[in-house]
């Protein structure tokens, strides 16, 4: 039997700031679809991995991101989960202006002369990868690792998706109380589905149903009957990116850690050219539906995890190797 992370591991700050550290600050995450920055010059605003960060396309098409911390004392460039179409950036606070480049261009009303060259927005490294951005929080001067090899497993798994033609038509959010290993732990596995979501589970056969790792890449096979919604391909690639396919189009899902009893979901829709509104619409329903039912479960998970009763459990070789996976890399992360 395979033995769980002790509870306590899901609400101690201490491990969450480890985790922060060890997991979050080191690799690559996603930030979000490059169909979502708008253009021709333009910036976005959003959370990733704890931290809010801005995605900024230029005149020249070229794209960037940077912290969303002006340098004057650190008041944002943009509100979070805002976007717009701009060729300069200003602070909502005093009002420093900075290219879409990081430099800063003036200080408004300030007084003092000195070098705007020391004074540029933090820059993050970014990759984009077949539309979808990554960023990594590692010192820009720091060589981040190989984006190919820290995703490699969901390169091999969508490389039949036709995502360089898709475009994202909505967006959603939603924050959850629980740790963000909870959620995570939740979308590893199937074994859930026939208690907790009774239309998805009326779409696709439980029996065939089966999670395969590679890497650090969780695929779900999920064979669905005639009619579905889902096209029943889930793919999760460690830490925060899992993408969900349907008949026309699909979701990217962030997974964003907040505190150590708090997470948010951030969903980015794709569509292909042919579908069509009703397709589009429906597709986000099912999405809203599972995720509503996901919630309940989770919160409800991280009260008991935190009410002093579990300590440690154990998870089904047979429905839970996803988990057990996760679990280990965790572990791993924290040398622990």
């Amino acid at each position: 039997m395979i033995p769980t992370l002790p509870a306590r591991w899901y609400d101690d700050p201490t491990i969450f700031a480890r985790e922060r550290a060890a997991i979050f600050d080191q690799t690559w995450l996603l930030a979000g679809h490059i169909t979502t920055i708008p253009a021709p010059t333009g910036a976005q605003a959003l959370r990733v991995g704890g931290r809010s960060i801005l995605l900024v396309r230029r005149a020249d098409g070229t794209l960037g991101a940077f912290h969303n911390v002006c340098r004057h004392r650190a008041a944002p460039l943009l509100w979070e989960g805002s976007s717009q179409r701009c060729a300069t950036l200003q602070c909502r606070y005093h009002g420093w202006r900075y290219d879409l480049d990081g430099t800063l261009r003036s200080t408004s009303g300030f007084g003092e002369a000195f070098s705007t060259d020391e004074w540029g927005l933090l820059e993050v490294h970014l990759r984009q990868w077949r539309g979808l951005l990554f960023v990594c929080f590692l010192p820009i001067q720091t060589p981040p690792p190989p984006l190919a090899e820290s995703i490699s497993g969901l390169q091999t798994v969508a490389a039949e998706l036709p995502l360089e033609s898709m475009v994202a038509f909505d967006t959603r959010s939603h924050t959850l109380r629980c740790n963000w290993k909870t959620y995570v732990e939740n979308y590893l596995e199937g074994y859930h589905i026939p208690w907790l979501h009774p239309t998805l589970s009326a779409e696709i056969s439980m029996r065939d149903y089966h999670v395969t790792v590679t890497g650090r890449t969780a695929l779900h096979v999920v064979p669905t009957r005639a009619g579905a919604i889902s096209q029943g391909m889930w793919a999760w690639q460690w830490p925060n990116v899992a993408l969900n396919v349907y008949g026309t189009g699909m979701s990217i899902e962030r997974m964003n850690p907040v505190s150590p009893v708090e997470m948010e979901i951030h969903y980015t829709y794709l569509s292909t050219a042919d579908s069509t509104p009703a397709e589009r619409e429906q597709s986000v329903a099912m999405s809203e539906q599972v995720t509503a039912e996901d919630v309940q479960i989770c919160e409800a998970v991280a009260a008991n995890l935190s009410a002093g009763i579990y300590d440690t459990g154990r998870l089904s070789p047979r429905h839970e190797g996803g988990v057990a996976a996760f679990q280990d890399w965790v572990r791993q992360a924290l040398d622990a």
